[in-house]
């Protein structure tokens, strides 16, 4: 029976994607086209909160469960039903595959019928969580495109942006049996950036990956974001990084986004000696289905790796948000940039470097305590945070939004007129 690479990214846009797309393609490994998380605990969070710091967890085995309500698969089933039977408008996805393919040529056959019968059935007979999670994934993998990407792997890769605050992480361990943990950090000025653009376009009303994309000397203007909670979001992310470290040693490996771009073949090359498994020709550039990729960018498409991901970072920040960020992240970013192995190890790193480390140390035993930290450190991650603009700014604001609007309302007329030959995976 396979184990499980769980890649549990530092925050979003800090490189899970990319290593996901770079274990694609080896026989041994099966991967998972799209996030795949663990169980959000409404316990302790409502649904419509979930956010980077939101707790997940692993629930304790139990027999004759349903798996599509353990699994919570009805919602999906359903957005399933509406794009197969009526009108796909954008942004809903016939394919059950979701955004991870942005090129026409990528052609998928996802069958949900299937995927219900099948894991059902595979389920059925389940002892204990690595069985019932093992029948889930194969399920999924023979109901896609007939089953041709499943040749019995030695693991299973999922990953989740909010996988770090996963709340029981010694039972991931426990219950999946030589399973192991990945997790990509990114520099804080990158993140920053790159959460920037994402934000900017949503306000400026473009779509993510999609076009009409604002110029970036707009976005460098661009000032309606909570800066100090994109900072606090990556700061106490990597507290918990440190942390997790500390208490799982050789069972988590940290690294770098910067690394594995620059040196992609290295930092493969390694990870696979930990797993006792071949890498292949395919693991050294993101491929999906065997088929490569756009990349590790929503810049724009790139052919492969772009080696630099953080060589726009003077394009879309000004001096003084740089500023503001090297005072805050107490170098930090500095210490990393001289690790130039292919994991890194934060236990080494003085606790001063961080930003709240000996205390999320004690809070985090306590899941009451822990969420109401998150929470207060990430309540603005991501919104939109209203200050006075120029008038410059307000009008291009306003044509943007007016030509984005018209721009998206004649790209669903000519999907209405041709829907057969138009890509719609669109975000």
């Amino acid at each position: 029976m396979a184990s499980f690479i769980f890649i549990a990214n530092q925050a979003c846009r800090t490189g899970g994607n990319l290593l996901n797309r770079l274990f694609d393609g080896n026989k041994k490994i099966a991967t998972y086209p799209t996030e795949i998380g663990f169980k959000l605990n409404k316990n302790l969070i409502k649904d419509n909160l979930k956010i980077i710091g939101a707790p997940t967890f692993i629930p304790k085995f139990e027999k004759n469960i349903d798996p599509v309500d353990f699994f919570e698969l009805e919602k999906d089933y359903q957005n399933y039903k509406n794009a197969e039977n009526s009108h796909i408008h954008i942004g809903i996805r016939k394919n059950y595959l979701e955004k991870s393919y942005y090129e026409k040529k990528i052609k998928t056959d996802f069958d949900f019928v299937k995927y219900f019968k099948n894991i059902k059935e595979y389920c059925s007979g389940a002892s204990n969580n690595q069985e019932l999670y093992y029948s889930k994934h194969k399920a999924y993998f023979h109901s896609w495109d007939n089953g041709i990407y499943w040749n019995d792997p030695n693991y299973i890769v999922t990953q989740d942006s909010n996988g770090l605050f996963l709340t029981n992480y010694d039972r991931f361990f426990s219950d999946f049996t030589g399973s192991i943990v990945f997790v990509p950090i990114r520099n804080c000025f990158g993140y920053v950036a790159s959460e920037k653009i994402r934000i900017a376009k949503r306000y400026l009303g473009g779509r993510r990956f999609a076009k009409p994309s604002p110029p970036n000397f707009i976005i460098k203007k661009f000032n309606e974001y909570d800066l100090r909670s994109l900072i606090n979001t990556w700061r106490v992310s990597l507290d918990r990084v440190k942390i997790l470290q500390e208490k799982f040693r050789e069972k988590i490996f940290v690294l770098q986004l910067e690394n594995l771009t620059e040196n992609t073949q290295k930092v493969m090359e390694d990870i696979f000696s930990k797993l006792n498994t071949t890498v292949e020709e395919v693991n050294f550039e993101p491929t999906i289905c065997g088929k490569k990729w756009l990349g590790n960018s929503h810049m724009g498409k790139i052919k492969g790796i772009k080696k630099n991901p953080n060589n726009y970072i003077h394009e879309v920040l000004r001096q003084d948000e740089i500023d503001y960020i090297s005072k805050k992240i107490n170098k930090i970013t500095d210490i990393l940039k001289t690790k130039n192995e292919s994991f890194v190890d934060l236990t080494n790193i003085e606790d001063k470097y961080f930003f709240d480390v000996s205390k999320q140390r004690n809070l985090s035993k306590d899941n009451d305590s822990w969420i109401l930290y998150n929470s207060f450190y990430f309540q603005g991650y991501r919104k939109l945070k209203l200050k006075k603009q120029d008038t410059f700014f307000v009008l291009f604001t306003l044509l943007f939004n007016t030509y984005s609007k018209l721009f998206n309302f004649f790209k669903g007329i000519i999907f209405k007129i041709f829907p057969k030959n138009f890509n719609t995976n669109n975000t």
